[in-house]
Formats: structure tokens, sequence, C-alpha cells
């Protein structure tokens, strides 16, 4: 950067793991040791939003709480704004005036809610610069079967995902921060690169071992092919991420037609089961039908025949009876006779 350059500096970094997210908010408010900090100057930082860093945590945890679905292990968990400018062109009242308008665009940007902490430092050795941790949660719109609904998902791809993005965002702030403050955008389309906001925290993560020290120049390169890689592996899971989680519900639907198809199957199986048993049941009542029809047949046929035999039988009777009165009537007019 040369001499006379007035230029807003914006650069962002997405947080992966409660554990990276600590260690920002660690940093942010001073609580573990910071090499590039004066410990004289502390008093000077201006802490705006989450005074500790467990109170980061905690509303951290409760805007996770407003997401419905489950949160990814891999997910971008929260994402840190870094806002400074060059050093020397504004003065110290100008520079905390341009932080807190820096801090009001990214409450516009991510709703004020979603804003875990902020803080403006002047304990560096460059000049006051603002710290600033936002939860990256937007309204996704979700379809169903049978509806289309909106809810909140973690997303920082909707605000990061690319260069277009990113560009259009660097354009947008200078425009309504920086110009103000007669400060420039950056050149668009620039091959220089900014180091990372994770600079300021890789020393602390660090394990302690005696290893040769590498060249600047061998330093630089890999640190740039390393962060090159990481960075378009993370932007491709991150546009990936979609179309799998596309893919599984899709994958889910399918499983459960499939299971609505066993369960109709089971269904018929079991009616064609139960219309067999009614079958074997209606024969079994015909036969045993055509054996009722046939006794039937049978009784009738012999009351005809108990019939007649039974009439024969009471005519004989009859006959006889009388036959016998006659003979008595015969002997009783013999014996009056004789009287």
């Amino acid at each position: 950067m040369g001499e006379g350059n007035r230029y807003c500096i914006l650069r962002v970094e997405k947080i992966r793991g409660a554990g990276r997210l600590k260690t920002v908010a660690d940093h942010c408010l001073r609580s573990r040791e910071t090499p590039n900090a004066d410990s004289a100057r502390l008093k000077d930082n201006t802490v705006i939003v989450g005074v500790t860093s467990e109170q980061v945590m905690a509303s951290s945890r409760e805007r996770f709480k407003t997401i419905p679905r489950k949160i990814r292990k891999d997910a971008v968990l929260a994402v840190e704004y870094f806002v400074g400018c060059s050093k020397g062109v504004l003065s110290e009242a100008k520079e905390t005036a341009y932080c807190r308008q820096a801090l009001e665009w990214i409450k516009a940007r991510h709703g004020k809610e979603n804003l875990v902490q902020a803080t403006i430092h002047r304990d560096e050795g460059t000049n006051t610069h603002l710290h600033a941790v936002v939860i990256p949660i937007v309204e996704m719109e979700r379809k169903t079967k049978h509806q289309v609904h909106r809810e909140p998902a973690l997303r920082a791809a909707y605000f990061f995902d690319g260069s277009e993005k990113l560009s259009k965002m660097q354009t947008h702030f200078a425009e309504r921060v920086g110009k103000p403050f007669a400060l420039e955008r950056g050149i668009q389309g620039s091959k220089a690169r900014h180091e990372r906001v994770s600079r300021f925290y890789g020393a602390m993560d660090a394990p302690v071992a005696e290893l040769p020290t590498p060249t600047y120049t061998e330093h630089k390169v890999l640190r740039d092919a390393n962060e090159e890689i990481k960075a378009n592996i993370i932007d491709d899971r991150e546009r990936i991420a979609p179309v799998i989680a596309q893919l599984q519900d899709q994958a889910r639907m399918a499983k459960a037609q499939s299971k609505k198809i066993e369960d109709l199957r089971q269904a018929f199986r079991q009616k064609d089961r139960q219309i067999g048993e009614l079958q074997r049941e209606v024969k079994q009542l015909h036969e045993e039908l055509t054996k009722a029809q046939q006794w039937i047949q049978r009784a009738q046929e012999a009351v005809i025949t108990g019939g007649q035999k039974f009439k024969d039988w009471c005519e004989g009777v009859l006959a006889a009876y009388r036959a016998w009165r006659e003979q008595k009537e015969k002997q009783r007019r013999e014996r009056g006779i004789e009287r």
C-alpha cells in the first residue's frame, strides 16, 4: 500500500467448532495472553457486545436453539468480521466513529440479535480496529410435500459463497461505511492477498516444538497454498451441502414411500388369506347345506310313509274296536233275552 492511500479494510473469517469460537472470544476480550497486544493499553479497548467469553458462548447457544434442524458437525457456527483502515489517515476519534458505523452495517446485514461479540481494539501496534462476531442465521425456504414454509438456518454460504458475493460485499461496505470517512474500496479484482484474521489466533493454539525455522518465502508460499486449499475445500463443501441435504430428503421420502408400498403389500396378502379362508368356509357351509337338504328330504319321505302306516294302524284299531263293541252288544242282547 503506497502513501496517500485511504483504504477501508474489511475481512471475514468463518468459525467452525465451539472451541474455535471460544478462542476468538478470548482474543477479542483479552481473556488469554495476546502477544501482539499491549497490556498497559487494555483499558483503552471498548467492549460493545459480549463482555465475557462465557456470555458470548451462552448467547451463541441461545441463537442455535432457534434453528429447528440438527446442526452439522462441520457447519460454520459463526463469522468474525475485522474492520480497519489505512494507518494514519483518520484521527483516533474518527477511527472510533468509523468502527461504530461499521458495526451498524454488520447489524443491518445479519440482524442485531445475531451479533454475539463486538470489541474496538486500541491496544495493538496498529490503528484502531473492530472485531465483531455474528451467528450467520438466515430464513430459508423449505419445501414439503404439501406446503412451502420458511425457517431459520445456519448458512454462512448465503453471505460469503463465491467471489462475486465477496466482491459485492466489499463494494457495499465501501459505499455505506468507508465513503462518509473519505475511505476508498480496495482495488477491485486485485491479485493482492490479505493475511487472514486467524493470524491473531494461530500462535495461541499451536503446540510448542523445536523445529527448523523456515524462511519467510517458504513460510508464505506454504501458508498461502494451505489456506487456498482449505478455503476451496470449505467452499466446495458448503456449495454441495444444499444438494446433499436435498438428496437426503429425497432418500428419506423414497424410504417412506417404500415402507408404505410394503405395508400395502402386506395388507393385500392378509386380505388374500382372509378371502381364501372365507371361500373355504362358504364351501363347507354349502356342503353342510346340501347334507341338511338331503336329510330333510329323507325325513319328509319318512313322514309320508309313516303317516300312511299310522293311518292304516288307526283304521285297524278302529275296526277292531267296532268289532269288539258289536260283540259286546250282541252278548248283552243275548243276556237280556235270557232274563
